[in-house]
């Protein structure tokens, strides 16, 4: 994938590293992507989806106004199982409902203070019509979403909210090192022990991606995890201290910088390896890469230090197509 990469950025120049990509995984159909960057009219505008695009902090967003008539867009389009990935924001729009509907099921989103992301809607494989709606009668405020990706390929996708009873994680979840554990629809760690791994089953190519909510300002994807051996890569990202590590064996060794990076609750934190090079990003920044091909081949996951308040959320693992 790498190569094909280079090969449409010597095509094209002016492209970027994340420009190029962006194209690659369109062409590939790992998911369907769609913002509203370059709309003149940030109106709710029907059918009007524009595609390619990861930036919900740029101008322009799938708008609608409390207050007149309720506002409805939706499209239909073949899925494969896994959630929905896209942000929202509906703190402005005060009294009304803001909810997406696939294949008739409601989903309300509940008002917030700013851009939340969401990756907790469910899609089946199959037919998959999806619906944004707004509707209210009092005021004149704004809902808005952007930045809707949608599973499409059949490549591995997996996600896990966490939002059920609390206990310990049971499978596909297994454990290295530690227990993971659920609480208040939250992920932790419930043993105390320096580093704690946990591993997501499944069949997953070496080209590969793990990736959380902060819940207390730090998260630790991972990927290459063993099921029996205490041996991974992690990027740990805080606002003390942001890494790739690789852990053989359970002796961690920092395999880049290690400097404060900006995370805050709700940033997602994501780790992905491909052709021997790791990049961590926050919220889809990149933050630190190298190249490392010690740790050949495992299993995305999750890392914490050791028995802590450091929760996480919304996790979501898969191959790199």
């Amino acid at each position: 994938m790498r190569a094909l990469i280079i090969f449409l950025m010597l095509l094209a120049p002016s492209l970027t590293w994340a420009d190029a990509r962006m194209l690659f995984l369109a062409a590939s159909g790992q998911f369907e992507t769609y913002t509203f960057e370059g709309n003149t009219d940030e109106g709710w505008t029907g059918t009007t989806w524009l595609p390619n695009g990861y930036a919900h902090t740029g101008s322009y967003s799938l708008a609608a106004q409390a207050g007149v008539t309720p506002k409805t867009t939706s499209m239909t389009l073949t899925t494969r199982a896994g959630y929905l990935d896209f942000w929202h924001d509906c703190g402005e729009l005060g009294l009304g409902t803001f909810k997406v509907i696939v294949n008739g099921t409601d989903y309300e989103l509940t008002d917030n203070a700013g851009w939340v992301h969401s990756t907790n809607i469910p899609v089946s494989a199959g037919s998959t019509t999806i619906t944004f709606h707004v509707d209210s009668s009092t005021g004149t405020p704004f809902a808005h979403v952007d930045d809707i990706r949608i599973p499409t390929s059949s490549g591995a996708y997996y996600a896990d909210n966490f939002d059920r009873a609390d206990g310990a994680a049971t499978a596909p979840w297994f454990n290295t090192s530690g227990q993971l554990t659920i609480v208040s629809n939250q992920a932790k760690n419930a043993d105390a022990i320096l580093r704690a791994a946990h591993g997501y089953d499944g069949t997953f190519s070496n080209d590969q991606y793990a990736q959380a909510d902060a819940v207390n300002g730090v998260a630790s994807p991972v990927v290459y995890l063993s099921k029996t051996e205490k041996t991974y890569y992690r990027f740990t990202a805080s606002a003390s201290s942001c890494g790739i590590y690789k852990v053989i064996n359970d002796s961690s060794t920092s395999i880049t910088s290690t400097g404060a990076c900006t995370v805050v609750n709700g940033d997602t934190v994501k780790l992905t390896i491909e052709d021997g090079t790791l990049n961590g990003y926050v919220n889809g920044n990149l933050i630190r890469t190298v190249v490392n091909t010690e740790i050949t081949t495992g299993y995305p996951g999750l890392y914490f230090a050791n028995q802590s308040a450091v929760a996480v959320d919304n996790f979501v693992c898969g191959d790199i197509l």
